[in-house]
């Protein structure tokens, strides 16, 4: 009867103090917990069907008008069909003379233009071109003739600076190029 009695107060006693560790636990860190602010994050995902319903300034030139231009790379005729597109001039004679055509918006350099081949990021050619501010800081530009007008289903131009959807390469906009597929493409 004894050693019951002393296995149940052993019991009883050791039960107690467990409870009586946990509490101070949970007294514990409850103490020791901040009080954060409430954050509130906004945001939007609108998927945008057409130009029409987009916020910034989109050109779309179609094949048709691409062709009906009659020039002979795409960068000549996006001058000809988009009223923010240039093609920076460079000095004739020497290195100059054999640069590429690029295509600059909004009187910027063509550096500062993204361009896009079915929305993925066409890399810069080798040439180093002086365009742009006075001074003729360097330019590394992508080369437009290498796409032909008839692999081309249609361009879109977003006239405004895009630097915070596409990266500082997006300053003066952003030229979209959507190629055929190719059993579209007429040789």
């Amino acid at each position: 009867m004894p050693n019951s009695y002393l296995s149940t107060v052993f019991i009883v006693s050791a039960l107690s103090s467990s409870i009586a560790l946990a509490n101070e636990k949970i007294t514990q860190t409850q103490e020791d917990s901040i009080q954060l602010q409430e954050v509130v994050v906004t945001g939007s995902r609108r998927a945008i069907s057409t130009p029409l319903q987009s916020h910034s300034p989109v050109d779309v030139v179609t094949a048709v008008q691409l062709q009906a231009t009659g020039a002979t790379t795409v960068a000549k005729a996006l001058t000809q069909l988009s009223p923010s597109a240039s093609l920076p001039t460079t000095p004739a004679g020497g290195f100059a003379a054999s640069t590429p055509p690029s295509i600059a918006l909004r009187g910027l350099a063509g550096d500062q233009t993204l361009v896009l081949v079915n929305g993925k990021r066409r890399h810069t050619s080798s040439y180093f071109t002086r365009q742009g501010y006075a001074g003729g800081r360097g330019a590394a530009v992508v080369d437009l003739s290498l796409i032909p007008i008839s692999a081309v289903k249609r361009i879109e131009i977003l006239r405004d600076g895009a630097a915070a959807q596409y990266g500082s390469d997006a300053v003066a906009g952003v030229v979209n190029i959507i190629l055929k597929g190719l059993c579209c493409i007429k040789v």
